[in-house]
């Protein structure tokens, strides 16, 4: 995570406004012009990464955290970068649960294998191509991150014997 506050300026329909973040234990705070919010993660963000809604100054905005780069999303684009606005859709945690579970269940390799499979799938599930096509690379890295495990985890019991 970043030392101190992260900060920036933004100019928003003419007015500019100063954001300020910074992560204490699990609270994202949030100050816009001096007015602190405090915002605690959802389920959903807990999974999936932080994206929590808030408002400030009468305007709503999503405040995304994706790593240790926070970024404030008013009407559909992030401040910062400019880019516009992807959320990750709620059926994304149907594929991420498979590979959370290989993460948890699966040892080192299992692990890594879960961890991989994960980011994949919130990756793919943000992008912007057809849900039908997202659905299906979803399902292939389930079942590629499952095979895998399966194929070593049967090739290590049978030389271990």
């Amino acid at each position: 995570m970043a030392k101190g506050p992260v900060k920036c300026e933004s100019d928003i329909e003419g007015k500019l406004y100063s954001f300020s973040y910074e992560k204490i234990k699990s609270e994202h705070l949030i100050t816009v012009n001096d007015q602190q919010t405090k915002l605690k993660p959802s389920f959903k963000s807990m999974v999936l990464g932080f994206d929590e809604q808030f408002t400030f100054d009468g305007i709503n905005a999503r405040l995304v955290v994706a790593g240790n780069k926070p970024d404030v999303v008013v009407k559909d684009i992030f401040l910062q970068s400019g880019k516009p606005y992807l959320p990750t859709p709620w059926w994304a945690m149907l594929f991420v649960l498979p590979c959370f579970v290989l993460l948890i269940t699966g040892g080192f390799i299992g692990g890594a294998l879960g961890a991989l499979g994960y980011m994949i799938c919130v990756y793919i599930s943000k992008r912007k191509i057809p849900v039908i096509l997202k659905v299906i690379i979803n399902i292939a890295i389930i079942a590629l991150c499952w095979l895998i495990y399966t194929v070593i985890a049967l090739f290590i019991n049978r030389y271990r014997s």
